[in-house]
C-alpha cells in the first residue's frame, strides 16, 4: 500500500469516511467498515498447516507408486473398474476409494 493511502486507511476509526487522498495512482476516498486484529503468521503458528499441506500434496504420487507396483507385483487385473487407479478423495489424512481387481 503506498503511504498516503496506508496512513489515511490506518488513522480512520471504524464507520468514518476520509477527506480526498492523494497518491501516485490519483484521488481516493475511503470508508473503514471495521478492523480486524492481524493474526501471528510466525512460522512455528503455521507449522503444522504448512506440513500438512505438503504432506497431501505427496501422498497421491507416493499412493500412486505404491498402488502400480503392487499391480505389477500380484499381476493384477482390474475388472469394472471405471479409472485406471483408484479413486482418492484426500480431506485431512482420510482416503476414500473403490477398487476393483481380481488377482490370476
Amino acid at each position: 500500500m503506498v503511504e498516503p493511502f496506508d496512513k489515511a486507511a490506518f488513522s480512520l476509526p471504524v464507520g468514518e469516511i476520509s477527506k480526498p487522498v492523494q497518491s501516485e495512482f490519483g484521488y481516493h476516498i475511503i470508508k473503514v467498515n471495521e478492523k480486524i486484529e492481524a493474526s501471528d503468521n510466525s512460522l512455528e503458528a503455521k507449522k503444522e498447516e504448512i506440513r500438512d499441506m505438503i504432506l497431501e500434496s505427496k501422498i497421491p504420487e507416493a499412493f500412486t507408486g505404491w498402488y502400480e507396483a503392487k499391480l505389477a507385483e500380484y499381476n493384477v487385473i482390474n475388472k469394472g473398474a471405471v479409472f485406471d487407479r483408484p479413486f482418492i478423495l484426500l480431506k485431512r489424512n482420510i482416503y476414500l476409494g473403490s477398487i476393483h481387481f481380481m488377482i490370476r
